[in-house]
């Protein structure tokens, strides 16, 4: 939901979290704090886990993704393990979910890697084009926005030809910008 790496999923205290726009995480491979982009679905999960399963508020160091008292969960392997079996699922590792997040943004922001980039809280663009993979969606995107381009420039230069086509065939009643009739000068003229 955040396309954030697997090394942070519990690294933020779930009642400290400002859910309006996102939060810095401090906990980056490069060491730079980054805003987490929260979104309206992320933020309902995050204020589920402000409390434990009783209704009772959390401390605000409860972990995000933590036990049932908001403490630490050492690893997600097993139940990452029995989601993928209960849904026959296979072949499908936990960081994969990253690649897709990653891959969607690309589809919905219209080709921005830059944008993908600061979501996903990589430092270079070439990071990011290591997560990203072709997918049939993109490429019909991209195939379109290009057949588009290609339509329009075809359009411009058609425009182009005709009105050079209809100066040369009337030279008599071409105008300047101001509306004054112009002398048009034979094709084969020189003019210095």
């Amino acid at each position: 939901m955040s396309g954030r790496p697997g090394g942070d999923r519990g690294a933020l205290g779930g009642t400290t979290i400002p859910l309006d726009i996102g939060t810095p995480t401090g906990v980056r491979k490069t060491g730079v704090d980054r805003v987490v982009p929260i979104t309206s679905r992320l933020k309902a999960v995050l204020t589920m886990h402000r409390q434990d399963p009783e209704g009772d508020d959390l401390p605000p160091d409860a972990y995000v993704f933590g036990d049932e008292a908001g403490g630490p969960v050492k690893s997600i392997k097993t139940a990452w393990k029995l989601t993928c079996q209960r849904a026959a699922i296979t072949d499908l590792h936990f960081h994969d979910l990253r690649r897709e997040c990653g891959s969607r943004l690309l589809e919905t922001s219209g080709g921005n890697v830059a944008d993908v980039r600061d979501w996903l809280g990589h430092t270079t663009i070439a990071t990011t084009n290591k997560y990203l993979s072709g997918t049939i969606a993109r490429l019909q995107e991209t195939r379109k926005r290009f057949e588009r381009a290609q339509r329009q420039k075809t359009r411009r230069a058609e425009k182009s030809r005709s009105r050079r086509t209809s100066v040369a065939h009337h030279p008599e009643t071409t105008a300047n910008p101001a509306g004054s009739a112009l002398s048009a000068e034979p094709a084969n003229a020189l003019t210095h």
